[in-house]
This record gives C-alpha cells, structure tokens and sequence, in this order.
C-alpha cells in the first residue's frame, strides 16, 4: 500500500492508524481477510515504490509533490 495521499505534505490517516495498531482487516472480490500491516524500508521499499510507479504513474507525480517527506510504503500479510 502507497501512503502517497496525492503528494499532500501529510501522511494519510489510515498510515498512522496502521502504525499504531497494524492488526487490520481487508475485503477484496467479497472475502474477508485478517492482515498485519509492516512498513517497508530501505531498498525493499523502494523497489516496491517503483514497481507502484510502474502500475500506477500518478504515484511518480505524487512523489514530486510531497517534497517535504518520504512516502510510505507498507506490506499487507495475512494475520
């Protein structure tokens, strides 16, 4: 997950919601699943920020517009 909010000079609420407690719950296609949240780092982070960039352009410009800090990044794996 890409913690970009648009470029906008804060993290979005649900990445420190996450920080705080990285129990969580997801839904995709109708099913339910238990995760836990893990920020990424260093170059495992930014091999999955590039990979995002690559499916998903927006987060190169949203890069350019958060200038004052680093976005996240954070991996979902089953609790």
């Amino acid at each position: 997950m890409i913690a970009s909010n648009y470029g906008r000079p804060h993290h979005p609420d649900w990445y420190h919601n996450l920080r705080s407690d990285p129990r969580a719950a997801i839904t995709v296609d109708g099913t339910t699943r238990r995760v836990k949240a893990y920020e990424l780092i260093g170059q495992e982070r930014d091999r999955c920020f590039e990979r995002a960039v690559g499916m998903h352009p927006g987060f190169a410009i949203h890069r350019t517009r958060a200038t004052k800090r680093r976005i996240p990044v954070m991996r979902l794996d089953p609790a």
